[in-house]
């Protein structure tokens, strides 16, 4: 049963009113806390339960399709729509040992959020088949999430399989993660990776990524076990760039590898010289990219952090190009 809301905002239902069909609406205003269904005293099981945030000017803390702390939360949905602000955003979670959080999914389109999204997420549980799926924008915003963006997420290791993050006309500021079975996360970090095991399972997740902007490594799978398989991580944008990648952690370097093969559908430029037309500029075709890099991250014994990386075009663009980062962390 929804609570009266703040100024400024509409509920469908209204408050006090009991939602039969497992959906609430919220247009506008200001909140701490959302859910389209929350079990925390009961070991129910949530299913079906949907959240639609419209223009929401802000929630301060979480959004939740369906929360749920000793039960399963299944095919819960959440929406943001029409510039619509939130915190972190779960389509579905579960908290509790061997509950899971399968079948949720999180659509973002022309909203945002200050911290990290997930489609599904579980604590102690598996995290199958969740999606995430961001399009476009905020207008006058910069990009859509702010923090890392996962389809699924086992935190303490169990299942995180068959999930998958699609971004579309996009910019987003920090990591995407297909799934996630591990307690390490790329919080912070630019990257795009398929899928992180550390001891738990993580296989035949997506992180696609279609004409948005995302900085960093493209990974198909980061693994200190090999328990992550079938993965694939991509990235086409108006050239048509498909990318797959590996990572390889060590205590301080991280060792990674990039593949690509890009083709530029257009590639044509043009221009004058005195009111003349000069000749035109092609790089219309295709073209393999391979990089190689190594990064050594800061730790307690050393502040310091190092980054090299050497890339090489063969096809129609030809060349090789290196780069070497130093800084010091205060």
């Amino acid at each position: 049963m929804a609570t009266a809301p703040p100024d400024g905002a509409t509920l469908s239902p209204a408050a006090g009113e009991t939602a039969t069909n497992k959906q609430l609406t919220v247009t506008g205003g200001n909140w701490y806390y959302l859910y389209g269904g929350k079990a925390t005293s009961s070991s129910d099981d949530l299913t079906g339960y949907n959240l639609t945030l419209d223009g929401v000017s802000s929630v301060y803390y979480y959004s939740y399709g369906a929360y749920s702390s000793n039960g399963d939360a299944t095919e819960n949905n959440v929406i943001l729509i029409n510039g619509a602000s939130s915190q972190e955003v779960h389509g579905g979670h579960s908290e509790a040992e061997g509950k899971n959080a399968n079948n949720n999914h999180l659509t973002i389109t022309n909203a945002s959020t200050r911290s990290s999204v997930y489609g599904g997420s579980s604590k102690k549980g598996a995290a199958n088949y969740n999606t995430v799926t961001i399009t476009g924008k905020p207008e006058g915003s910069d990009y859509s999430v702010a923090g890392s963006i996962y389809g699924g997420r086992s935190k303490y290791e169990k299942e995180a399989c068959h999930n998958s993050v699609t971004l579309t006309d996009t910019a987003v500021n920090s990591s995407v993660t297909g799934g996630n079975s591990s307690y390490i996360s790329y919080d912070g970090t630019d990257s795009v990776t398929a899928a992180i095991s550390v001891a738990g399972l993580a296989s035949d997740n997506q992180a696609n990524v279609n004409g948005s902007e995302v900085k960093g490594n493209v990974t198909a799978a980061d693994s200190q076990t090999g328990n992550a398989a079938n993965n694939v991580a991509t990235v086409k944008d108006k050239a048509n760039n498909l990318l797959h990648g590996y990572i390889m952690k060590r205590d301080h370097w991280n060792y990674y590898t990039g593949l690509a093969y890009e083709y530029e559908l257009d590639g044509e430029a043009t221009g004058t010289a005195n009111g003349l037309a000069i000749r035109k500029a092609d790089t219309g075709g295709g073209s393999v990219k391979l990089e190689l890099g190594a990064t050594m991250h800061s730790s307690q014994d050393s502040p310091w952090k190092l980054d090299l990386n050497l890339t090489g075009f063969a096809g129609k663009k030809r060349g090789v190009s290196g780069g070497l980062s130093i800084a010091y962390l205060f």
